[in-house]
């Protein structure tokens, strides 16, 4: 797995030097235009629901195979997200078709059981996999995943090997966190409280509201008030919600950090050196030499 040399990077905005600018310029305002979904609903095994945002050609090019993109969002994202409608909007006009699935309670609808979603779904993941290979007879589908949903998509293809979708030719990793206690260890940092505040806010309301639809037997909801990181929102939410008896096996079972050399397909991974997200251990530079 070689290292590329590329020419470096422009930032979205001129004016926009360094990690924090670079991260935060395009979130504020980049706006993605004429990209109108066709929004399908899917019911899970368990049953719940996702919804699945599609773009379909109305005519595919002249001798090009029909292919498929998959777009996995990143925490609190979802399918109208603007790196994820930028992408959709390219390979869009490229000729492909595009899925940008959006996780458990991420399509702006509280979802109905009483997990949400996590770095390392492979269920979810699979199941819209499925879905889409059933979709139509695609030549080709490729795979495109934005940090959690970079993890998510390296952590399928490593753990499955050869036993992925043989539809599955490509994938793309973007500022994919690879180890999440090195990541989450990097947001909490001072200078990047902003984020984890972000991401606090959204994802603490969707539990509240769904303590006021459903008995949450595995949590205690009043550890909510006490939920001021990410680490702590993980060790008393995320973890016991799906399964995991601490933050720490949470961790280490979703990390795709251990799942990286088993990727069987070309698989380019793309990190800014200068990702706030992103700590020492979160660039497999060993892996990849």
């Amino acid at each position: 797995m070689p290292i590329l040399k590329t020419q470096q990077s422009r930032p979205y905005l001129k004016i926009a030097r360094g990690g924090h600018l670079e991260t935060i310029a395009p979130y504020l305002f980049r706006t993605v235009r004429n990209v109108e979904y066709t929004r399908s609903r899917v019911t899970t095994i368990d049953g719940d629901f996702l919804d699945l945002d599609w773009l379909i050609q109305e005519k595919s090019p002249t001798d090009f195979p029909s292919q498929l993109i998959i777009l996995s969002h990143g925490l609190e994202g979802s399918g109208q997200s603007s790196y994820m409608k930028g992408m959709a909007k390219v390979f869009h006009q490229a000729g492909f078709d595009i899925l940008a699935w959006n996780m458990r309670s991420c399509s702006g609808e509280l979802n109905k059981r009483e997990r949400f979603y996590h770095a390392g779904d492979l269920e979810d993941f699979e199941f819209v996999l499925n879905c889409a290979q059933a979709q139509k007879n695609y030549e080709a589908i490729h795979l495109i995943g934005f940090s959690l949903g970079a993890n998510l998509t390296a952590k399928y293809l490593g753990t499955k090997k050869n036993d992925i979708l043989p539809k599955i030719k490509t994938s793309v990793l973007i500022s994919n966190p690879v180890d999440l206690e090195v990541s989450d260890l990097e947001l909490h940092k001072r200078t990047n409280r902003i984020y984890m505040e972000t991401f606090l806010k959204t994802m603490k309301q969707k539990v509240w509201e769904k303590s006021q639809l459903m008995s949450l037997p595995m949590v205690d909801i009043s550890m909510l008030n006490k939920c001021y990181t990410l680490r702590d929102f993980n060790d008393y939410f995320v973890a016991p919600l799906h399964g995991f008896k601490n933050i720490i096996e949470y961790y280490e079972y979703a990390s795709c950090k251990d799942d990286l050399i088993n990727i069987q397909i070309p698989t380019l991974m793309i990190s800014a050196k200068n990702d706030p997200f992103l700590g020492k251990n979160c660039y497999p530079i060993r892996s990849a030499a």
